[in-house]
């Protein structure tokens, strides 16, 4: 009889002891990353690039190792504010920053690929024609980035 008790007791015990083990780790805690704001202007030219995304790749980020990529949308004005894990902001460091804009699909040629609005070597990391760091006391335009036409 004794057994019994301790076999039905023996999976709330278990419970509580991933609950505390877990407490005691961080488990629902988030990734413990400090994230600054990061919001900037894509330009192109002269004139705001008007829609795309960009993403954030940490230059000292190891092969093979994941690491935090903060992105955003680029809006009708430009404007821009970076996400990491769907956070507001990006840790401290230097990035590279990729840059795609394309026209919409035509439903007739879905499989087309779409026109890109701007030069492909923004959208290629391996050319790494721009690039950020972001700091926590960002000045005015810190962030914003002028692609040649």
């Amino acid at each position: 009889m004794r057994i019994a008790r301790r076999l039905i007791h023996a999976p709330l015990f278990i419970a509580l002891a991933a609950i505390l083990l877990c407490q005691g780790s961080g488990c629902d805690k988030p990734s413990g990353l400090k994230l600054v704001p990061v919001t900037g202007k894509v330009l192109l030219g002269d004139q705001p690039l008007t829609r795309g995304s960009l993403s954030f790749r940490h230059q000292d980020a190891e092969p093979g190792k994941a690491s935090p990529e903060p992105s955003g949308i680029i809006g009708e004005d430009g404007t821009y504010t970076l996400f990491t894990d769907q956070k507001p902001g990006a840790p401290v460091g230097k990035y590279y920053v990729l840059v795609v804009s394309t026209e919409d699909i035509d439903p007739q040629k879905a499989s087309a690929a779409p026109k890109s609005l701007i030069d492909r070597k923004y959208a290629d990391i391996l050319s790494r024609h721009i690039t950020i760091e972001v700091v926590e006391q960002a000045s005015a335009g810190q962030y914003d980035i002028v692609l040649k036409k």
